[in-house]
């Protein structure tokens, strides 16, 4: 058996759990494509979380065919202070006195593909930089990025 086959094989076994354990962020019928998104920003967002259990509709964007292209190419953002993944801006409302000091914020984005090739790389990337600072408030793309 290929190399090729058996990661094949390997990624779609752990997608088949992801689903299995995560079934309430996950559609009925939902495509392996964002089924995969849905993965990559899980596995992403918990290198920097200490609590593993989120809902992943808090950080995916949700976008689907009818709202393509309002995602900035993000696949999905979280805010995680002091390693909590903050659900929304009512959760920083109601524990805003315990974040006061010492916060240590992190920001996760992501954007993934699950293709066997790299086509159009630079054009996905350069979007998804795009997305990343507008949505940071930047003006402009750093150098080196």
């Amino acid at each position: 058996m290929s190399t090729q086959k058996n990661t094949t094989l390997m990624i779609n076994d752990i997608m088949n759990q992801f689903r299995i354990i995560f079934q309430r962020d996950i559609e009925p019928g939902e495509s392996d494509d964002k089924v995969f998104e849905k993965l990559v920003a899980y596995l992403m967002t918990c290198k920097h979380a200490l609590d593993y259990d989120f809902d992943i509709q808090d950080i995916h964007s949700g976008q689907n065919e009818k709202t393509s292209g309002n995602e900035r190419s993000i696949d999905s953002a979280a805010v995680i202070i002091n390693g909590i993944v903050v659900p929304g801006v009512e959760y920083l409302e109601e524990n805003y006195k315990e974040f006061q000091r010492n916060m240590k914020i992190s920001y996760v984005f992501t954007q993934s593909k699950k293709t066997g090739n790299f086509s159009d790389v630079l054009g996905n990337h350069s979007k998804f930089i795009s997305g990343v600072c507008l949505i940071l408030g930047s003006e402009e793309i750093p150098e080196g990025v």
